[in-house]
């Protein structure tokens, strides 16, 4: 009895195949658009009801029973290559390459397709989760979300091209059929008396979170406190100041000559000019000293440094 339901399916695919081939051809020679109206057989032409396999619709009550649910093993593997050789044979068919890859609205000039499909999925989506069924974001649960992922393919395909008339509504509608045999004659036999919804995937349980280390209290950064300058009396300025006129003599040019005696007030004629004591003036003057000072060290480590980079150059 059990050859004899193969053998039924067996030949329901091969009509099934031969008719979808002469479709493809239609198109071909005559061009879409002779296919808008295809004339589609009835369910009743198409098929021997005592050979289909079991429908989604009758699958999925046993699908939510846990009570024989059991995670996937090592002996699945077959089951789950042999659901990826399924949606293969459906990827690589001419005939259904409109459901190959993701729908490119902008290609196709329909801008409305996301806002009446709101959860897309395709053949190579669905190929792609089952090679990793594993993720705990974009794999799957069980075997179920394969049947539920090619029925999204159909069904949305069906909702955006409404009538039932429509060249992609009737492909559709070929891509399920033609899944359903594949599927009972494929993968019927391996699963048994198995649910594919008690078909779980193996996953590895997710490492925990680690809780967040607590943040240490910031300390208000005060602000640095100046250096405090040391007091420098009267008695040592002056030493200081006569020691940097000494140094200085030497570099001394007759115009820093003129300079210094204006700013000293000392007559330009007078011979004590180059004994300047500077215990004799105020502090406004020491200020214009130490600034004239200052003023020239600036000059002069200017003039130096420019003389060196011409000799470097010269060497």
């Amino acid at each position: 009895m059990e050859e004899k339901a193969i053998e039924t399916r067996v030949h329901f695919l091969q009509w099934w195949e031969q008719y979808l081939t002469d479709v493809y051809s239609v198109m071909q020679t005559k061009g879409k658009a002779s296919m808008k109206e295809i004339p589609f057989p009835s369910h009743e032409e198409l098929f021997d009801v005592a050979s289909l396999p079991e429908s989604r619709i009758q699958e999925e009550p046993a699908a939510k029973s846990t009570k024989r649910a059991r995670t996937s093993t090592r002996d699945d593997r077959e089951i789950w290559l042999t659901a990826r050789d399924i949606i293969d044979s459906l990827c690589f068919n001419k005939l259904f390459e409109w459901f190959r890859y993701p729908v490119d609205t902008v290609k196709l000039n329909i801008p409305e397709y996301d806002r009446v499909i709101t959860d897309r999925m395709d053949l190579t989506t669905l190929r792609g989760r089952i090679d990793t069924k594993e993720d705990p974001v974009h794999g799957l649960d069980s075997l179920q979300d394969v049947i539920d992922g090619l029925y999204k393919v159909v069904n949305n395909a069906k909702t955006f091209n409404r009538s039932p008339k429509h060249v992609v509504h009737v492909r559709a509608i070929s891509l399920g059929k033609v899944f359903d045999l594949l599927w009972g004659l494929k993968m019927k036999p391996l699963l048994g008396d198995l649910r594919p919804g008690e078909i779980l995937v193996a996953r590895k349980p997710a490492a925990p979170t680690p809780a967040p280390k607590p943040k240490a209290a910031k300390t208000p950064k005060l602000p640095t406190p100046a250096p405090v300058q040391p007091v420098m009396t009267r008695d040592q300025r002056i030493s200081l100041l006569t020691d940097k006129l000494n140094a200085f003599g030497e570099y001394m040019t007759d115009a820093d000559s003129m300079k210094l005696l204006e700013i000293l007030g000392v007559p330009a004629d007078s011979e004590d000019e180059l004994n300047i004591d500077l215990n004799n003036y105020n502090d406004v003057i020491l200020d214009g000293v130490e600034s004239f000072l200052l003023r020239r060290k600036e000059e002069y480590d200017k003039s130096m440094k420019i003389g060196d980079d011409m000799d470097s150059e010269m060497e």
